[in-house]
């Protein structure tokens, strides 16, 4: 017995042309689901619109929900039952299990938000948390994020993502230079690593753009490098092995922190007089 009703009377009462007419109501149902997830594939294999995409998966997940519910309750109907008060039943469970699923509530509100305002969509590289990850799924309670370092795949709940960031064509590359070498020398030197990087595979082009930080060890200069987002791992470590090998080929070492310590002779040899008087 739900919500009052007794569903083995029922069926034993019901005359064999409201039976027909539940099990018609059921293929109607399902003959639609068939339909709209057609329609879904052939548009997905004509689009490359990730964002449309996106919304139509979520589209279609809600519309499989709703055809569910309207098929239940037109069965109720066809049964005889007061539709009526089981959704007001259905109504008053809800309430109490909303205030139980808060969670699952604040991801559905944020998953809507995430895909109305374009925050991203599936194929995307974003940074979140930290990490640099493509976007392979998207759904109105998780995002799966699959990590571009490793491959591996994380979930994340669409209620903790209050930032992320969307990773364009532009890689930030940073080459520590020591002081000791002549700026002349450097500046040659970088241009011709931007060279070796700009002939990388996966590679768009590469800026040197000079140095932009004075360190305490050492100079920082600035690459821009032009990739798609997607390989900007494996780029990124080409990148460094060609930095590697054309310093090494001018024999430039690359600078690492130092200490450098000064000892005041005079200093103690003025302690001994005093120790001595």
């Amino acid at each position: 017995m739900i919500f009052g009703i007794d569903f083995g009377k029922l069926v034993k009462a019901l005359p064999i042309v409201k039976i027909i007419s539940c099990i018609a109501a059921v293929l109607i149902t399902a003959l639609l689901w068939l339909v709209i997830k057609k329609m879904f594939r052939r548009y997905a294999e004509k689009t490359s619109n990730g964002r449309m995409l996106t919304l139509l998966r979520v589209l279609v997940s809600v519309a499989r929900s709703v055809l569910f519910v309207i098929c239940v309750l037109v069965i109720l109907q066809i049964c005889g039952v007061n539709v009526t008060g089981a959704v007001a039943g259905l109504g008053i469970v809800g309430a109490i299990v909303g205030l139980a699923l808060q969670d699952i509530l604040k991801d559905f509100i944020m998953g809507v938000h995430i895909m109305s305002d374009d925050f991203f969509k599936i194929g995307d590289c974003v940074v979140y948390d930290g990490e640099e990850a493509k976007v392979v799924e998207l759904t109105m309670k998780t995002t799966k994020l699959e990590l571009l370092c490793d491959k591996s795949v994380i979930s994340v709940c669409n209620r903790n993502i209050e930032e992320i960031k969307k990773l364009s064509t532009v890689m930030e590359f940073t080459v520590p230079m020591p002081y000791t070498v002549a700026h002349t020398t450097v500046s040659q030197t970088l241009k011709n690593i931007g060279e070796k990087i700009g002939d990388l595979s996966n590679v768009e082009k590469c800026e040197y753009h000079g140095a932009y930080d004075f360190g305490e060890s050492s100079i920082s200069h600035k690459f821009w490098i032009y990739c798609v987002p997607e390989e900007r791992y494996s780029v990124k470590l080409s990148a460094m092995n060609a930095t590697l090998l054309e310093l090494e080929k001018v024999g430039i070492d690359i600078p690492f922190n130092q200490l450098d310590v000064h000892i005041d002779n005079n200093c103690g040899g003025k302690n001994e007089k005093q120790k001595d008087g």
